[in-house]
């Protein structure tokens, strides 16, 4: 496999699959971001924004019912990426 300048995630691993990897200089494997589907929405969520709204709602003390209430409106995968801008 050829990697002309930068693999990300998915193409990081089906790099890592191949037999011989050839890399350009400036060439750049970035790591992995492991995905989950979603039952209900059939959407894949990245774990890293799971682990990332778990970890909010623990320092923030959150009740289940107000996880739940906001779990409701807004897709969980995004909770997480929200936390990251603050």
């Amino acid at each position: 496999m050829m990697i002309p300048r930068l693999a990300k995630s998915v193409a990081t691993l089906v790099a890592c699959a191949a037999d011989e990897i050839v890399m350009h200089p400036p060439a750049e494997l970035e790591l992995i971001d492991p995905v989950i589907e979603s039952p209900e929405t059939k959407r894949y969520m990245p774990v890293l924004s799971l682990i990332e709204l778990v970890e909010m709602l623990r320092k923030k003390g959150f009740d289940i019912n107000v996880v739940k209430e906001i779990s409701d409106k807004m897709p969980v995968t995004e909770l997480g990426d929200y936390n990251r801008l603050y």
